[in-house]
């Protein structure tokens, strides 16, 4: 199952998660992002329509207070992998 990780930073001059993106503004959900990413451990969904994936956060990319960070939801595929 997925498990959700809390807000995080962009990273230093780049995405938190840069391995492979998917835009979908009229219709992106979790599920969607969930599936798209499905080879990843990691993805993230911000600005409502965009889905990055990764399988580890790229430097300088830190937690952040919920509503403060720019990358809005990080969300883990499988969890025996820690942040």
């Amino acid at each position: 199952g997925c498990v959700y990780k809390g807000c995080f930073t962009e990273a230093t001059g780049m995405r938190a998660l840069s391995s492979d993106v998917l835009a979908d503004f009229e219709g992106m959900t979790i599920e969607k992002c969930d599936d798209f990413c499905s080879g990843y451990t990691l993805y993230g969904l911000e600005y409502t329509g965009e889905c990055y994936c990764g399988n580890s956060l790229n430097e300088g990319s830190v937690s952040a207070p919920e509503g403060e960070a720019t990358f809005l939801a990080l969300v883990m595929h499988s969890d025996l992998w820690r942040i």
